[in-house]
């Protein structure tokens, strides 16, 4: 028994191009996630969080400083 039967083949067509970019969008979405993981990104973007407000803060204090 087949689940998609039909003979008009713009149907067919329609589902196989479904099918296609369901399955594109999955495998794309994996190799995203293995990624982030793989690579610990929500680390690298903690560091790089933390060293951008360090140098704001330490700017920001220079500049309080020279101006009282």
């Amino acid at each position: 028994m087949k689940l998609l039967q039909t003979n008009n083949k713009y149907i067919n067509l329609i589902a196989y191009y479904v099918v296609t970019v369901a399955a594109v969008i999955v495998a794309v979405s994996q190799f995203i996630y293995h990624a982030w993981i793989d690579n610990d990104v929500n680390d690298k973007i903690r560091v790089f969080i933390h060293k951008t407000f360090s140098v704001i803060a330490n700017i920001s204090e220079t500049i309080a400083t020279e101006t009282k």
